[in-house]
């Protein structure tokens, strides 16, 4: 028998209890301590509680510290049994954790082929969207061709457009200064728009409905652009003087700012409007020498004009300098200088104009027509243009000054 025990604890304390019996009885058997008529005798009442605690109390104390040292070990157990416990939990949380990082890499993964699929959906979306656009793209522009070819049908005119620009040109006399030249253009314009209007307009919608696909599809910035070009290529001159004059006048006035967006007018030489039809340069050029001049002119601003505005700060202005030579005037330098206004400048140093005051009023005008009218601003009397000649043995110089409260740039291609 396992002497430490809970069982050899009650035997302790059954055994003590039968001990306290038997002393009891023994110490009862002929004694008068019931008998109250007797004195208590203490003597023996303190032997019998002597053997009694004695005897007794060691057992009973004896199954104490038994059972005191069983609970210490079961307690001890119970510890260690807890620690397999938790060393258990520990292994089952650091295999959850090894579930949790597969099932981690798992979503990762997932995560991925579904990146992968969004982007392939996404590109087939926009391969449909570009497909479906195309076919309507390409769609309207046969219809707008038709009509075109059927303007020039009519009446058995070989073209349409030429002959409005003929009947403009024919009647414009071109008076005045560039502001009073652009209004009776326009005025002109707008004469001949409603006396053709029922052909006109059918074209003149048809159009701008195309551009108005373009602008308000899906596609890129870069791709509307593409798209664009490839109907600013099927227009003619011609065309490009409808359209500049229509976009002037009040039923057309919606359409400017698309062509500004797409720079539908980019090949619209000043030279074929009419506010210049009266205006020469002064310097003696074929028609074919005076658009290479009006183009590289061009070229020259486009390139230096925009960018100028980036590079001088109102607070602290730096000039912006740049000068170029032309190459097909002899002796010609042009410069432009920006700093709190705009200097372009004119130097000859061999050939001059021989027509000086049609020369300034030349570029005065295409100044207006470039910085004002193509871009469809406002010459208020905030903006000033100032002219300034000089002449000596070597040069003679032709400065033009524009101030305005307005960034004057020049309309360019984006893509």
């Amino acid at each position: 028998m396992d002497l430490i025990s809970e069982r050899f604890s009650k035997i302790l304390i059954t055994t003590g209890i039968i001990i306290a019996i038997i002393f009891l009885a023994s110490f009862l058997h002929k004694s008068d301590v019931l008998n109250l008529k007797y004195v208590v005798e203490a003597d023996k009442v303190g032997q019998f509680g002597d053997a009694v605690g004695g005897i007794v109390g060691s057992l009973w104390a004896l199954a104490g510290v038994v059972l005191f040292y069983i609970n210490l070990r079961e307690q001890r157990q119970a510890i260690s049994t807890s620690g397999l416990s938790l060393e258990k939990q520990i292994e089952a949380l650091d295999m959850q954790r090894v579930e949790l990082e597969i099932q981690r890499k798992e979503f990762e993964r997932g995560r991925e082929g579904y990146e992968r699929q969004k982007v392939v959906y996404e590109e087939q979306s926009r391969a449909i969207s570009v497909q479906q656009f195309e076919s309507n793209f390409y769609a309207l522009l046969n219809v707008y061709i038709k009509i075109r070819n059927n303007l020039d049908a009519l009446d058995g005119e070989k073209d349409f457009f030429y002959s409005l620009f003929s009947k403009m040109t024919r009647d414009f006399t071109g008076e005045g200064n560039h502001s009073e030249r652009f209004l009776a253009a326009r005025n002109a314009y707008e004469s001949i728009y409603f006396d053709n209007k029922g052909r006109l307009s059918h074209y003149l919608k048809t159009f701008y409905r195309i551009v108005k696909i373009i602008d308000d599809s899906d596609l890129s910035e870069q791709q509307k652009y593409f798209y664009s070009k490839i109907i600013r290529s099927q227009l003619t001159e011609h065309e490009l003087f409808i359209l500049y004059y229509n976009s002037h006048i009040q039923l057309g006035r919606r359409f400017y700012p698309l062509i500004l967006r797409y720079n539908l007018l980019k090949h619209l030489p000043p030279f074929s409007k009419l506010e210049f039809k009266s205006l020469s340069l002064g310097l003696a050029l074929e028609n074919s020498k005076l658009l290479f001049f009006q183009t590289w002119l061009d070229i020259f601003l486009e390139e230096n004009l925009n960018v100028a505005y980036g590079t001088v700060d109102e607070d602290a202005p730096a000039v912006y300098n740049r000068s170029k030579e032309c190459p097909i005037v002899a002796g010609l330098v042009t410069e432009l200088k920006v700093e709190t206004s705009i200097c372009i400048i004119f130097h000859f140093y061999t050939v001059r104009p021989h027509e000086q005051n049609n020369f300034t009023t030349f570029i005065h005008s295409y100044l207006l027509d470039r910085l004002y009218s193509s871009r469809y601003e406002e010459f208020t009397v905030d903006d000033r243009i100032t002219v300034m000649t000089g002449t000596s043995d070597t040069c003679a110089k032709y400065s033009f000054t524009l101030e305005s409260p307005k960034e004057l740039k020049i309309n360019i291609d984006t893509f």
